[in-house]
């Protein structure tokens, strides 16, 4: 099911979020001691938090899963909208030179949000049905992964290995992948790498799906 407003508006909240993670590494970029220029995921989790609460959203973050079979699964970002029965549950990736593995990484974040569950038992107010949507983000300095995101149906995998075909065969499966540049000093864009977020998403209805009672 593709909700065409929940993805268009999404979208807007992407773009907001990596403005402002630019802005922030316009101020001061928070490098380690050996001059590598990445940054953690914390840090796009916090500019998705901030962009989600522009948008009316309420964000949570390292909400825990009701899972039993999962007892101390966490989801790194949570995002709900009572007004328009909308949630979105969020798993952000810091993009690595270990290129098959970052894609085993990716596509384990999204079947985990396939799975979770959140306990919600005290607010009669909660809607019984809401539109709720998984995401996966990650920050990318790999111009054949930003490619291959873009097209996963016709670009080559950026590398061999299993991890991209099964990647590939859920990206199909997704309503929307975004690929949006991170415009940063570019004396630090070296070689034709510069940094982009990566991100993907799907809606579903729930009733109740995702929340329920401890």
């Amino acid at each position: 099911m593709c909700d065409e407003g929940t993805m268009k508006r999404l979208g807007a909240i992407l773009r907001d979020a990596c403005n402002s993670f630019t802005s922030a590494l316009d101020c001061f970029w928070p490098m380690k001691a050996n001059g590598n220029h990445d940054v953690t995921e914390q840090n796009l989790i916090t500019h998705l938090a901030i962009a989600f609460a522009r948008d009316e959203f309420h964000p949570y973050a390292e909400v825990p899963s009701i899972r039993v079979d999962k007892p101390d699964e966490r989801v790194d970002l949570l995002a709900i909208d009572l007004d328009s029965h909308i949630a979105v549950a969020v798993e952000v990736k810091r993009g690595t030179n270990r290129l098959s593995e970052s894609a085993k990484e990716l596509l384990a974040d999204w079947n985990k949000l396939k799975g979770v569950r959140f306990a919600m038992d005290y607010n009669p107010k909660f809607p019984k049905e809401l539109t709720c949507c998984r995401m996966i983000a990650a920050t990318n300095w790999f111009p054949k992964v930003q490619r291959w995101w873009r097209n996963p149906g016709t670009e080559p995998a950026p590398t061999d290995g299993t991890g991209w075909s099964d990647l590939r065969n859920e990206l199909s499966k997704s309503d929307r992948c975004w690929v949006l540049p991170i415009d940063i000093k570019p004396d630090w864009q070296k070689d034709g790498y510069k940094m982009h977020v990566l991100a993907a998403a799907r809606t579903f209805r729930s009733s109740p799906g995702w929340f329920g009672a401890v």
